[in-house]
């Protein structure tokens, strides 16, 4: 069995991808943290859309959620970069690279989405 510790994310290349999923997890935790802070806020503008204040916070929860994302999206790309090429790879590590694949995606529309809401904001 290979492993292979990169900045957080330990790939372990004998098929098992619970490490994968839980460094995942642990990749997501910031991210869902600010998402549920986001979440408050918009409630909380439901009620009063024009309080410049809750305004002033959802902007600053906005921009740490896209750093957030941006700094989960490049561990990902990092961890998939250093296993190499997909063709070289044997079927479980293949499997664990289209893991990361998906979540790099998901990354990418988050941060896509996010980074529109930040600019349509103002």
């Amino acid at each position: 069995m290979a492993s292979k510790r990169i900045q957080g994310i330990t790939i372990e290349l004998d098929g098992d991808t619970t490490k994968l999923n839980k460094a995942i997890r642990e990749l997501n935790a910031p991210i869902n943290q600010v998402n549920n802070e986001l979440k408050n806020l918009n409630q909380a503008l439901k009620l009063d859309p024009k309080n410049t204040e809750l305004l002033a916070q959802k902007q600053d929860v906005l921009k740490k959620n896209i750093e957030a994302t941006t700094e989960r999206l490049e561990k990902l790309k990092m961890a998939q970069q250093q296993m190499g090429n997909y063709n070289d790879l044997t079927e479980e590590q293949k499997e664990q690279y289209r893991a990361l694949s998906v979540e790099i995606a998901k990354s990418e529309a988050a941060l896509n989405s996010l980074t529109k809401e930040y600019n349509n904001f103002g």
